[in-house]
């Protein structure tokens, strides 16, 4: 557990080039044991692949202002195929004002660069996350220019038939998408694309079901399907804009 801020970043490892070169491989580190947990708030990070974690992967917990961007959670370095992370891939929990992916080096209709985050949750046998929010205090949140549930280069679905790209219980004020190109997310090849619960939130400007180009329904080839139950769906949620996004090739569209 990290109590203090502290930055992480993967990016300057000699041979860095705009994807991760350093993985951190959970597959020795035994049962329900997570990556990352961090407490202390005000940290980032950066430029790493994480991945074979029977737990969560990135824990954000109590401490906010936390910066998670440019890496790849949950599959391999190149960036091709799950490395599974049985639990939520980033996890929140009572956090405020964290920051999952960025706008700056991204690349609308390419692949993942930038602060664009790569997040395939797996889930083993039961639901799990690729970015999973909780707790009242969790307010602010926003996710903002990553693929979920697709490999890098966005037209490929990797997630499972128990995965959700993004599942908020609880915390006000999360952005999904901000409905710029740059902080467009990639929701696609999970078995639901967006569950929202919380209020006074919104998802703007995101391709969900779709590939990387918005221009057709993206194929899993990973064991899973395409958003086969909902692209959308707000459970509950109140006070929520939904705007300017692309949904399309899912089982239901928005609930």
């Amino acid at each position: 557990t990290v109590t203090s801020p502290i930055v992480l970043d993967g990016r300057t490892q000699p041979g860095y080039a705009g994807a991760p070169v350093v993985m951190i491989d959970g597959s020795a580190a035994g049962a329900a044991v997570n990556a990352l947990v961090i407490t202390g708030g005000g940290s980032s990070v950066r430029g790493l692949a994480i991945g074979g974690f029977g737990g969560d992967g990135i824990v954000l917990q109590t401490g906010g202002n936390n910066v998670i961007a440019g890496n790849y959670l949950g599959v391999n370095l190149a960036g091709t195929a799950p490395f599974d992370i049985i639990g939520n891939v980033v996890s929140i929990q009572n956090s405020a004002g964290n920051i999952i992916g960025g706008t700056s080096g991204t690349t609308p209709g390419g692949p993942c660069t930038g602060d664009c985050n790569v997040i395939v949750a797996r889930g083993g046998q039961t639901v799990k996350a690729g970015v999973f929010v909780d707790g009242v205090s969790s307010t602010g949140t926003q996710v903002l220019g990553n693929y979920i549930g697709t490999n890098a280069a966005g037209n490929t679905g990797l997630g499972s038939l128990v995965s959700y790209g993004i599942i908020v219980n609880a915390g006000a004020g999360t952005i999904v998408g901000d409905g710029s190109a740059a902080g467009r997310n990639v929701v696609s090849g999970n078995n639901t694309g967006i569950q929202l619960a919380s209020t006074n939130g919104s998802i703007a400007g995101n391709y969900i079901g779709t590939n990387v180009a918005g221009s057709a329904a993206i194929v899993n080839t990973a064991g899973g399907g395409n958003n086969l139950n909902h692209g959308i769906a707000l459970t509950g949620a109140s006070g929520m804009s939904v705007v300017g996004n692309v949904v399309s090739g899912n089982g239901t569209g928005i609930i």
